[in-house]
């Protein structure tokens, strides 16, 4: 008996249509995508639902791609751009005042009249300690006045005057710490040793805060620094100075340590020209020695030179103490060694044999 076909509509579901055409509607479409144009090679690869990019977006892209050098800027762009909307907004608040510090030379500083000293020492302290920047100028520039022309009124107020200057030597502002150096120049003419003993207060201490001044690149703070160390180098007690600065000859900032070898070799040739070879030799001439010793090699140029003028200062010291008599090579050999050590009272000995000519 002769079966029949079923319906070919019942029996062609989609999946065997699928398992039917097998390779002939694979080759189907690869032919049709051989045959589409070449410009479906450069259609962006972004979803068909993705909305298309804003005038924004578009603007943002081009400019990345201008920054990169992927494009070129269209002159035309710049002159067609629209102009911003709205009004422009200005800064706001306190129109800023333009302040001008002016630092007479002590010489032309004027004195006040007698009516206004009294007004000028009650307002002194709390001006000094102003958080004001102007304000604590205008003090430092009245503890001038009165340091030049007042002294003898103002000496009961000394005492807190002068840290309170010290305190605007650390100031941020560089004119504040011009005006603190300033003051301190004209305290140390007038009172000379009342401002040793303040160099050792404060945290870190004023000396180590002078002595970074004088070292710091803003030249016109740097240059009062070293007039402020040159004039206390000559104008107070060698030895009382001496003590204040021989702790900072060894510190491990070398500017520091630069500007304390400079300032050190200062207080020595005064307290020689002021004292003698022997008060030297007495008071300090171990220390001092040693020091020079380990300044000699030092890394800084600065401390070296200084290092080296001092080490042929204290050999003509004690070459004159000892009278230069046969002993005196042997002896200045053995206190190098005693001092130094073997290595380092070696380079200082043959620095001065070298230079003994300059002595």
């Amino acid at each position: 008996m002769k079966r029949s076909h079923p319906d070919r509509s019942i029996c062609d579901t989609p999946a065997t249509k699928v398992a039917k055409a097998g390779g002939e509607e694979v080759a189907a479409c690869r032919g049709q995508e051989a045959a589409m144009p070449a410009q479906n090679e450069n259609l962006d690869h972004t979803n068909v639902g993705a909305p298309a990019p804003s005038a924004k977006e578009q603007a943002a892209a081009r400019a990345a791609r201008i920054r990169l050098g992927l494009e070129k800027p269209d002159p035309s762009e710049a002159a067609s751009a629209p102009a911003e909307e709205g009004p422009v907004k200005l800064p706001d608040g306190v129109e800023p005042v333009s302040v001008e510090i002016v630092n007479l030379p002590s010489d032309q500083l004027q004195p006040l009249e007698e009516a206004a000293v009294g007004e000028a020492l009650e307002g002194l302290a709390g001006k000094l300690a102003s958080k004001d920047w102007v304000v604590a100028c205008e003090g430092l520039n009245t503890l001038r006045v009165l340091t030049v022309h007042h002294q003898a009124a103002l000496q009961p107020q000394l005492e807190e005057a002068i840290p309170l200057a010290f305190a605007n030597v650390r100031n941020l502002r560089s004119a504040v710490q011009k005006s603190a150096l300033m003051a301190l120049q004209d305290v140390v003419t007038a009172y000379h040793d009342a401002v040793v003993a303040p160099l050792s207060a404060g945290k870190p201490p004023n000396f180590l805060q002078l002595l970074q001044r004088s070292a710091q690149d803003k030249r016109f703070v740097a240059d009062e620094a070293q007039r402020l160390l040159q004039l206390m180098a000559e104008g107070c007690a060698p030895g009382l100075f001496l003590e204040a600065v021989l702790p900072f000859a060894e510190n491990k900032s070398p500017k520091v340590r630069t500007e304390a070898a400079k300032t050190l070799k200062m207080v020595v040739y005064q307290m020689h020209t002021k004292e003698g070879n022997q008060a030297v030799k007495d008071a300090c001439f171990p220390r001092v020695l040693k020091l020079t010793g380990k300044l000699l090699v030092d890394a800084q140029p600065g401390a070296r030179s200084a290092a080296q003028e001092l080490a042929l200062k204290l050999r003509e010291i004690h070459s004159t103490c000892e009278e230069g008599g046969e002993g005196e090579q042997t002896a200045w050999e053995e206190l190098c060694k005693k001092e130094l050590g073997v290595s380092g009272s070696s380079k200082l000995l043959k620095f001065c044999a070298e230079n003994a000519n300059k002595i």
